[in-house]
């Protein structure tokens, strides 16, 4: 009877890992569709073109436009990070928004808005996020700095 406990365990386990496994390769399988239906347009060829290989994708919620950068290492002391991106719209293909910042990252903050934080060369006691970032807005085209009148 023991032997058999362990037949039963041992088969539940293995269906169960194997379902999971389908269920995994079914989520990554629709995510590589939708990569695949962009990759229809030529997002990767322009940001390839501009920014270089070792580029990483993410598109924003409504799967419109999508966030291309590229990070580098730093070149010499202070720096930590270089982040040179763009937003291309996959209506048409179009650079909708390109810039670099040092020592920083590049986010979507809402579906179409980038969180760009940079950090500062001399971090100061209190150290206040707001100064260090802005928000893009890509309707409006304009960068908004939250907690002033900037634009």
């Amino acid at each position: 009877m023991n032997r058999l406990h362990y037949i039963i365990l041992y088969l539940s386990v293995a269906f169960g890992a194997c379902r999971s496994s389908e269920i995994n390769s079914s989520q990554s399988h629709t995510n590589q569709n939708s990569l695949e239906t962009h990759s229809k347009s030529n997002f990767r060829q322009l940001a390839v073109k501009i920014l270089g290989e070792e580029l990483e994708y993410v598109f924003n919620d409504s799967q419109t436009i999508v966030l291309c950068k590229k990070t580098e290492a730093a070149t010499r002391a202070p720096m930590v990070n270089s982040i040179r991106f763009m937003l291309i719209s996959l209506a048409d293909n179009a650079i909708v928004y390109e810039d670099r910042i040092i020592n920083g990252s590049v986010e979507w903050y809402t579906s179409t808005q980038l969180k760009i934080t940079t950090l500062p060369e001399i971090i100061q006691r209190p150290y206040s996020e707001q100064a260090h970032y802005y928000i893009y807005d890509v309707e409006t085209e304009q960068k908004i700095v939250p907690g002033s009148n900037k634009y």
